[in-house]
């Protein structure tokens, strides 16, 4: 989930600098030029200004710290702290220094400098509220949602209008699973910043997890915001000199994320005689998956620190023939550059549940099972099915089963779905399942169960249908894929959510060895569960109305051997099934591929393969 850092330069500082440096008019003159630059988003610039500016006078503690701020800005944190630090070894009581110091910190992964320095810097200047701002999401990315929000809190009581602390809030609560009060935020953050479109973005993202909109209404949203984004200024790569046909993917989550499970198999089993693949990395900070996929022979993109032009630039130079957008409207998405047109043929795919709303789109990938009318939910995009299932899963672990019988009795019913998708209609239904099975217990695993109002919150609802807080078991996120996956061990059936379905969470359960119990609804994001468990073969744990799935948990609770021939068997079955045949799901979408390439006339040099 975005969270968003204004730099907050300081004018009255800079001034203060000014006079107490007594600088000449020329060197005021640069220094002004440069923070025009600097505050376009012309970095090369205003660099060389501020550089202008040190070579006469090295101890310039404003050309040291805005350099800094500028090496922030473009990924280099090393230098970005070290020439903070200078500025503030010379003037140590400026307030905004130790907090742009603060955030260099917090961007390299150093909670505890980047606080400290957030804390001087209140000292220094205490009714701030961008410092407070700051402070708050330096909490929040460390996942320490209590402080976030008091911090949150604080800023918008000094000054309440504030869309990106607005913003922020809306993702809190989120994580926390209150997704009215989110939208609520949401919407009034778009009040005060109504032509951000990652303010909106972040409003149309919250409306998939509601259950008081329709999804017709959701669709309603995400199309009135595409039309504000309607023109595009596409000019014509030149494809004279293309052999191949050039796939292009964006994401910010080619790292450590749900994505990366389903997009590794695509990666690695592109057939490279006929396609040319190149990744458009929007991740802020790349990890061993992001490594990882790298290795697969594509051509790598790193466009976190450009701006939408330059990565428009960037596609039509690299002359792509299909752009793949992989966010739709989540976290760090770039929508912005697809609605510039910079390909002939744009797709929206796997990281979003529901359209985009951009008619530059023109299909999004599904399947029979997740949509089988077209004619319902019908969004901006073409809807395309790939034949055999949408996804292509890739385990990252192999991640012990435990295959023997359970000595204990009781049943344990389990979820490691997002917060936000337990909603109240869950929560009866799970605690209707509880009372018909004697002495069972339920263990929901989030990272929202770190903030004890939250659990408080959830052990209450399920009091008011009549069920134990000793009968639920509430779970922090753990650290490492192994120890997650190994949760799966101390549960016996996996429950899934509606209507917004889980997705990876569903196919790490059957991994596991787990059988899952799907109730699937008439929208995409309801008929996910459904989607996975055709492409397994187990469509007996489909259900579709919540009779049937009270009696499939019952059925399953009331016949252990099955349960144990599901731990010893069901991962085979899993590699073996269509939802893991990597080499078929690849073939197939390169066959759409090809289907889409001859409606648009598009025809590489010597591509004579047949389909």
């Amino acid at each position: 989930m975005k969270i968003s850092f204004p730099i907050g330069f300081r004018l009255v500082e800079r001034n203060q600098m000014i006079k107490m440096n007594a600088m000449n008019s020329i060197i005021q003159n640069t220094m002004h030029q440069a923070i025009t630059y600097h505050q376009k988003g012309e970095y090369q610039q205003a660099s060389e200004l501020y550089q202008k500016i040190l070579n006469s006078d090295p101890k310039n503690p404003d050309a040291l710290h805005y350099s800094g701020v500028i090496a922030m800005q473009t990924g280099h944190l090393k230098r970005a702290i070290q020439l903070i630090e200078k500025a503030i070894a010379i003037c140590p009581n400026i307030s905004g220094f130790h907090s742009n110091l603060a955030m260099a910190y917090k961007d390299h992964g150093q909670f505890q400098p980047a606080l400290d320095h957030y804390i001087k810097a209140l000292e220094l200047n205490p009714k701030n509220p961008t410092i407070h701002f700051n402070l708050g999401a330096l909490y929040q990315t460390f996942d320490k949602y209590e402080e976030a929000q008091n911090s949150y809190n604080q800023s918008l009581t000094l000054s309440p209008n504030q869309p990106l602390v607005l913003h922020n809030l809306c993702n809190l609560l989120l994580k926390q699973g209150d997704v009215p009060k989110a939208i609520l935020f949401a919407k009034k953050a778009i009040n005060f910043a109504p032509n951000d479109p990652k303010i909106q973005s972040n409003y149309l993202f919250a409306l998939n997890y509601s259950i008081d909109h329709s999804p017709a209404d959701i669709i309603h949203e995400h199309l009135k915001w595409g039309q504000q984004y309607i023109q595009s200024l596409s000019k014509k790569p030149d494809f004279q000199n293309s052999s191949r046909i050039h796939v292009g993917y964006v994401s910010p989550d080619f790292r450590q994320h749900s994505v990366s499970k389903f997009m590794a198999a695509i990666l690695n089993n592109h057939d490279t005689k006929y396609f040319d693949i190149y990744c458009y990395s929007n991740v802020k900070k790349p990890d061993h998956v992001t490594h990882a996929l790298k290795q697969t022979g594509v051509h790598w993109r790193d466009i976190y620190y450009q701006n939408d032009n330059e990565v428009y630039d960037q596609i039509q130079a690299d002359g792509i023939h299909i752009l793949v957008d992989l966010a739709g409207h989540a976290s760090d998405n770039r929508l912005m550059i697809f609605a510039k047109k910079p390909a002939p043929i744009q797709i929206t795919y796997l990281g979003y549940p529901n359209t985009t709303g951009l008619t530059q789109i023109n299909y999004r990938l599904i399947d029979h099972h997740s949509d089988p009318d077209l004619n319902l939910f019908a969004g901006s995009e073409q809807r395309m099915y790939l034949p055999n299932g949408f996804l292509c899963y890739t385990p990252s672990e192999k991640t012990k089963i435990n295959d023997k019988q359970s000595r204990s009795k009781s049943i344990t019913f389990g979820s490691f779905n997002n917060l936000p998708k337990i909603n109240k209609h869950v929560i009866a239904l799970w605690s209707k399942i509880l009372k018909a099975v004697p002495d069972s217990r339920l263990m929901l695993k989030t990272k929202g169960f770190k903030v004890h109002d939250v659990r408080e919150q959830f052990h209450e609802q399920f009091q008011k249908q009549g069920i134990h807080p000793k009968r639920i078991q509430l779970m922090e996120y753990v650290k490492g894929a192994d120890s997650h996956l190994s949760l799966y061990n101390e549960i016996d059936i996996a429950l899934d959510t509606f209507p917004y379905n889980g997705t990876t969470t569903t196919c790490e359960a059957l991994w596991m060895g787990k059988p899952v119990i799907t109730l699937s609804g008439h929208h995409h994001a309801a008929r996910v569960g459904e989607s996975i468990l055709s492409q397994t073969g187990l469509k007996e744990w489909i259900t579709h109305n919540e009779s049937d799935y009270i009696k499939k948990a019952i059925d399953l609770a009331n016949h252990p051997d099955d349960r144990l021939y599901c731990r010893k068997h069901l991962r085979t079955w899993l590699e073996q099934s269509l939802l893991c045949r990597k080499d078929l799901f690849v073939k197939t979408l390169e066959h759409v591929y090809y289907q889409l390439m001859n409606r648009c006339n598009l025809h590489p040099c010597h591509r004579t393969k047949k389909t």
